[in-house]
């Protein structure tokens, strides 16, 4: 059997948690960058709008409204989803059932005994 010693230990978990602030990092970035060009895609919607109320039937305009509106609504999905990734909720729902579960039984056990 293989032993592990402290220090080993140590340095996994501590090579564990530089992997783990990397990717936070990079996924901070990403959010970062899609703020900006939804930031930029607002302003882009704000000044078209402006320019349909001087030209209303500018068919241009009013499509490149609705363009830039799906940009705006495909870039928010796009940012929700890095901010959440499935792993975090598959860890917070494992924890609700494991904590759950047993809070069930301890529940149980001390009514069937207790009681």
């Amino acid at each position: 059997m293989h032993e592990t010693t402290p220090e080993l230990d140590i340095s996994t978990k501590i090579s564990q948690l530089e992997a783990a602030l990397v990717s936070i990092k990079t996924r901070l970035h990403q959010v970062q960058q899609g703020e900006e060009q939804y930031s930029q895609l607002q302003t882009a919607s704000h000044a078209l709008k402006r320019q349909l109320k001087k030209y209303p039937q500018d068919i241009t305009l009013q499509s490149e409204i609705e363009r830039v509106q799906w940009e705006m609504e495909e870039l928010a999905i796009i940012l929700e989803s890095r901010l959440v990734r499935h792993s975090s909720w598959y860890t917070l729902c494992w924890r609700a059932v494991r904590y759950g579960g047993a809070g069930i039984l301890i529940g149980w056990f001390l009514r069937s005994y207790g009681g």
